[in-house]
This record gives C-alpha cells, structure tokens and sequence, in this order.
C-alpha cells in the first residue's frame, strides 16, 4: 500500500486467479482508515474491505453464489451485499490474466478489463475526496471462506494526476492545449470499451459542457461548438 492523492489519477495492474478459483474475490481500495495500512476488513464474500471506514473500493467477486462481476463499494460496507455487474466476455473465474485499468479525473471513476480479446468497461460517479479525504491509502484486499483462490496482483502501476481547472477562459484553455503533451476528449462514457487507455500524461478535457454546434464544415471533417 502507498499514501496518494485521491483528487485524480491512473491505475493499472493485472489479475489472476489460480488454484481451484472457488471463492471469493478482492477489491482494489482507497482507505484513510486510523489504522492506515494495517486496515483490514472482514473475510469471505466480505472480501477483505467491509469495516474499514473512510474508503471506497471497487470489488471483484468469483464466487458463484452471488453475481460474477464488480461493483463499487463505499464507506466500508459489505462487497457481500453488493450490486454486482457482470463483466461479460471478460471471466474473472477462467484464470486467464486480466488487465485492469482505473482512471479518476475528480468525478468519474472508470474502468476497463481487458482479457485477451474481450474488454469490458464501466464507470461510476463518486466524490472520492469526499468519501476517503483529500489522501489515502491505496492497495488491495481479498477474501476465501468455505472455497479457496490464490489470486495474484502483479505489474501495479498508480500515477496522480493534478487536475487544472481553467474556468470559462478560452484564452486559459487554448494555453492548456497547446502545451499538453496529450490531450483526451471525455465525454458521457458511453463509448469506453473502443480504443485502447491513454499510454502517455495529458489532460482530459471535458466535453460534457457543450451545448451548440457553430460550424461544421464537412469538406475538412471539422466541427465547432460552444
């Protein structure tokens, strides 16, 4: 586990799953416990998180007993009672590595799963500042009960990113663009699973504010907003 900010970042690692892959699963977590990083929450479907206060966590469970999938988990409340979200093409029991990848830019926490050639993508709306602080711990946890797993977190990679907010200034803006190394377009998240995760720092500039087309052109595929 490592102290980090929690207002923006990116986190990458890779999951599998071996031995018999019965039960239960893990989550990958951002806590600031006042037992810091020897928080530990409760075992089987409780998956290592439920208990520990001032965190937010996103859970993987294998166990068949209840969905197969993720789910966002806050607060230290049980993963066991958890929403889960199957992860479609991608099987988080078949033992295949998983590669994961989270990024959070203030608002939304998104996240991929790539398994060779199947991907799935979701995302969720959450105010982690607000719900672990402005730093904490982040790490993983896990859980077996009555089954067994060994689940293996390898090539675990978390990278802050400071967020710029440059209000309505479109001269501040333009400066923006101009100096990012990389600039990714973000918009509502419905298109997530196409293209492959950013591979070099930008900025993430914001789509969701634009609410007129000025121009658009069509002989040069160009298209002004507001």
């Amino acid at each position: 586990a490592q102290r980090v900010s929690t207002s923006s970042f990116a986190a990458s690692f890779t999951y599998t799953p071996s031995g018999t892959r019965n039960a239960d699963g893990f989550t990958f977590t951002l806590q600031n416990s006042p037992a810091g990083v020897t928080a530990l929450g409760s075992f089987a479907g409780h998956n290592g998180y439920a208990g520990i206060p001032n965190s937010v966590a996103v859970s993987f469970n294998i166990w068949t007993g209840r969905p197969v999938g993720v789910a966002l988990v806050t607060g230290g409340t049980s993963p066991a009672t958890a929403a889960y979200r199957s992860t479609g093409s991608v099987d988080l029991r078949s033992g295949v590595p998983i590669d994961v990848s989270l990024d959070y830019d203030g608002q939304t926490l998104r996240l991929t799963l790539r398994q060779g050639t199947a991907t799935f993508t979701t995302s969720y709306e959450v105010n982690l500042p607000a719900l672990v602080g402005p730093m904490g711990w982040v790490g993983f946890t896990g859980g077996t009960g009555g089954g067994g797993v060994i689940q293996t977190i390898s090539n675990f990679r978390f990278a802050e990113r400071p967020l710029t907010r440059f209000g309505s200034s479109v001269a501040a803006l333009g400066d923006l663009v101009r100096t990012a190394e990389a600039v990714y377009p973000v918009g509502g998240g419905t298109r997530l699973g196409i293209g492959w995760s950013p591979t070099r720092p930008g900025i993430a500039l914001d789509l969701r504010g634009l609410e007129a087309v000025i121009d658009y052109p069509a002989r040069d595929m160009t298209i002004t907003v507001q």
